[in-house]
């Protein structure tokens, strides 16, 4: 814990135990990671972050749980990632690539709130293992180009067991080998968009 953390004590050991999964009674899914406070070998206190704002009195149902995370997904927690290509929408309403996407325009979040943009960051991330981001042909969905994007982007796609409505999937468990799949080995461009508050 840092001198200025508004929580814990200050210099307790915190590891990040696990990601998991929730859904809302609503049928929103989205992840949390969970962090552990550790003082003197013993749990102090746990955390979670989570990757989507939860609202008060709403019960959530664990769907799933991950003891291997990636310690990069930390970063996204306050500042999303993204790859060229992939539309971001405006609070005007327009769709602007991310790529494209300049300090001072304002996006609109999730929750369907105006957020500024302070800074954009084009980097470049090595494609391996789990950081392999998803590859989507233009075909899949009728979109004008390709699409990439993160393994655990979520997608709102058809039910699959012939009931009505549509379900939030990860790209990656709907990766066929053909139309979409891993995208090859080595590098690839992202580009993280720093805001106030997470969209």
């Amino acid at each position: 814990m840092a001198p200025h953390s508004a929580i814990g004590a200050i210099g307790a050991a915190v590891y990040l135990d696990c990601k998991i999964t929730l859904m809302s009674d609503v049928g929103q899914a989205f992840d949390a990671l969970i962090s552990i406070e550790v003082e003197l070998g013993k749990i102090k206190q746990v955390y979670l972050s989570a990757f989507s704002a939860m609202r008060p009195d709403t019960d959530y149902r664990l769907i799933g749980i991950e003891s291997q995370v990636n310690p990069g997904k930390l970063a996204e927690l306050s500042d999303p990632i993204f790859y060229p290509g992939r539309q971001i929408t405006l609070a005007d309403g327009r769709l602007c690539a991310v790529e494209d996407l300049k300090p001072g325009q304002k996006l609109l979040s999730q929750d369907f709130a105006e957020q500024n943009v302070t800074c954009i960051e084009i980097k470049t991330q090595r494609t391996q293992g789990k950081n392999r981001p998803i590859w989507i042909s233009e075909s899949y969905f009728g979109t004008d180009r390709d699409l990439i994007i993160s393994a655990e982007h979520r997608i709102l796609y058809p039910q699959t067991d012939g009931s009505h409505g549509e379900q939030f999937i990860k790209a990656m468990h709907l990766y066929n080998g053909t139309t979409i799949d891993w995208l090859e080995a080595g590098f690839v461009e992202s580009v993280q968009i720093r805001l106030p508050q997470s969209i």
